[in-house]
């Protein structure tokens, strides 16, 4: 089960590979093609790894973070104290953006409520900045508000988070 050990090995394991890469990053004018080709290899190598471990470590944060959300809305919590950290939950909404080849329609009508000029939206010259609109359309929901023109209702999607606040002086 996991546990704050492991946030004591990932410590090891980023400070141990940390020296170790800067110290090689000292000695590669010395070295010979073939020796950088296997340090090169290597690097790629560790990349990899780390990388599989963080898509991994990410999918479960984001399902801890999603059931945690859901079990405090059902119980009716506000906050959540752990014994590392104290968890807010924090739902946010996002729906499928039109797409302007596949759905014209669909597109326009969501750039006429926004009311962006005609000449930008033929020329391709606008295109809706992602982070920006599902922070509109997540206060839209949350302030009752309909969903705009162009959007469609069943391609929403919740967003369960949590915002995180260390506990200070924790003994687990």
């Amino acid at each position: 089960m996991i546990n704050k050990t492991w946030i004591k090995w990932a410590t090891q394991i980023h400070d141990v590979l940390y020296g170790e890469i800067s110290e090689t990053r000292e000695q590669m004018k010395i070295q010979s093609p073939e020796e950088l080709t296997d340090v090169g290899f290597i690097c790629k190598k560790i990349y990899e790894q780390l990388d599989d471990l963080r898509k991994e470590t990410e999918k479960l944060q984001d399902l801890a973070e999603k059931l945690a959300c859901l079990k405090a809305i059902n119980e009716q919590k506000v906050k959540l104290q752990g014994k590392l950290a104290t968890g807010t939950p924090d739902l946010s909404m996002s729906a499928n953006l039109p797409h302007p080849v596949r759905a014209p329609e669909a597109y326009q009508a969501l750039c006429d409520y926004f009311a962006i000029p005609e000449a930008l939206v033929k020329w391709d010259l606008f295109r809706f900045h992602w982070p920006g609109f599902k922070e509109f359309f997540s206060r839209q929901m949350a302030e009752g508000k309909p969903v705009p023109p162009g959007i469609e209702l069943d391609k929403t999607h919740a967003h369960y988070k949590l915002k995180y606040r260390e506990v200070k002086n924790e003994q687990a």
